[in-house]
């Protein structure tokens, strides 16, 4: 027996959210669409991230902040467009070890070095996970296996502002016209803020259809698989280079695998086992057709 659940994310719902429940099989199917709706016109990363955090209700934007490029790219947009910003960064507990000390060193000196307000919560890993299972309660409600997923949603409720998440744009192939699907695990952010009642932004980077457009094609442009790659010494790199074309300055820095690699390793077979594995794909109109240098709309399920 199957269960179909749509959902609408983004501006002017412009993501279709269709996702498809076979709890016997435990083998699902998610696919994204990406609508064409109304656009606001701007062609700058900053002016649209402004126009998206227009909407909000609350003084103050609550940046999740882990120290990583994407969450520091909305930080400074709030900087520049004089928006009232606070950073909340997790401090990740595993049996007493701070595992996530690495990132904590970027976010706290970038926070410090530009008089941003941050704000620790602490979160014991294996309390929430393997003692408790606490974080199944988070994750069971949309199938999702990545275990650190419930972690952000329950840094999510410990906001007291306007919670934004960096989020993802989809990726551009480099020698085909195509991008890859949002991974279902990732794209229920947003609807999980509705059914908490908090006013935020699950997935800054592709909140509206022109600045998932937008980054979409400066990546396209720019990517050269000769020299960026996807080693985890390079891929930094690229992005470092990718927010810098698009008027942002940022560290570069390695990227933290420690944590995720835990949650990956441990507890992510026990999360499959019990909900299961999705399949996923997605599917697009003109904007993003253009983006990617092609003249029609398309479909891919590959990544």
């Amino acid at each position: 027996m199957t269960a179909t659940i749509e959902t609408y994310s983004g501006i002017n719902d412009y993501k279709k959210l269709t996702f498809v429940v076979n709890k016997e099989t435990k083998q699902h199917q998610f696919h994204t669409e990406l609508r064409e709706v109304e656009v606001s016109g701007f062609t700058n990363l900053n002016e649209i991230f402004n126009m998206h955090l227009s909407k909000r209700q609350t003084k103050f934007v609550e940046v999740l902040y882990s120290g990583g490029y994407d969450s520091e790219v909305v930080l400074q947009s709030c900087m520049l467009n004089k928006i009232p910003v606070r950073a909340i960064t997790m401090r990740i507990v595993h049996h007493g070890i701070l595992v996530n000390t690495p990132d904590l060193y970027y976010a706290e000196r970038f926070c410090r070095q530009h008089d941003i307000e941050q704000k620790f919560v602490d979160l014991h890993s294996d309390v929430f996970v393997e003692d408790t299972s606490e974080f199944l309660t988070y994750l069971t409600p949309y199938m999702i296996s990545e275990p650190h997923v419930a972690m952000h949603m329950w840094l999510f409720e410990q906001c007291t502002g306007y919670p934004v998440m960096g989020g993802e744009y989809n990726w551009p192939w480099e020698h085909e016209s195509t991008i890859s699907p949002f991974r279902h695990d990732y794209s229920f952010y947003d609807d999980f803020l509705k059914s908490k009642g908090i006013d935020g932004i699950g997935n800054m980077l592709s909140h509206s259809l022109e600045s998932n457009a937008l980054l979409i094609n400066a990546h396209k442009t720019l990517f050269d698989s000769k020299k960026h790659g996807t080693d985890t010494w390079r891929l930094p790199k690229f992005r470092q280079e990718l927010f810098g074309k698009l008027g942002y300055k940022l560290e570069l820095r390695l990227r933290s695998y420690g944590f995720n690699h835990i949650a990956s390793t441990e507890w992510r077979p026990r999360t499959q086992s019990t909900l299961g594995i999705t399949k996923n794909s997605i599917s697009w109109g003109p904007t993003i057709a253009k983006a990617i240098g092609s003249d029609s709309s398309g479909y891919n399920e590959r990544f």
